[in-house]
């Protein structure tokens, strides 16, 4: 049986900066600034939603609980929306580039690739 996202998530051992790259995109999906098809964009959503309680290195609380408060809203308030923006923008400037492109490496490979229906 193909994996899901959620499937990958639970069997895959990530470190805590790769949780917080997964923390980061889901910043960036919801800024509306990822680049990512929109199935890989609710692939990497539901990946969040089953990791958000094993925190990463990088962020606090504040943003995990902006980012849940913001993925039960049909539609984002303002003040929420201005608070995921400065979270992805501290994101960016806190992942190295390179530990970013080498976890969107692994899931291509992990994920996407192996299972192109997902990102359909």
């Amino acid at each position: 049986m193909p994996q899901t996202p959620v499937s990958w998530a639970e069997q895959t051992t990530l470190s805590p900066l790769q949780r917080d790259c997964v923390t980061a995109v889901a910043l960036k999906v919801l800024d509306r600034k990822c680049k990512m098809l929109a199935g890989e964009q609710e692939a990497m959503l539901a990946i969040y939603d089953v990791l958000r309680h094993q925190p990463g290195e990088l962020f606090g609380s504040d943003v995990y609980e902006c980012i849940d408060h913001a993925l039960q809203q049909l539609i984002i308030p303002a003040d929420t929306a201005a608070q995921i923006h400065r979270f992805r923008l501290e994101a960016e400037d806190k992942i190295p580039k390179p530990l970013m492109k080498a976890f969107k490496a692994k899931l291509r490979e992990e994920l996407f690739l192996s299972h192109p229906a997902i990102i359909r």
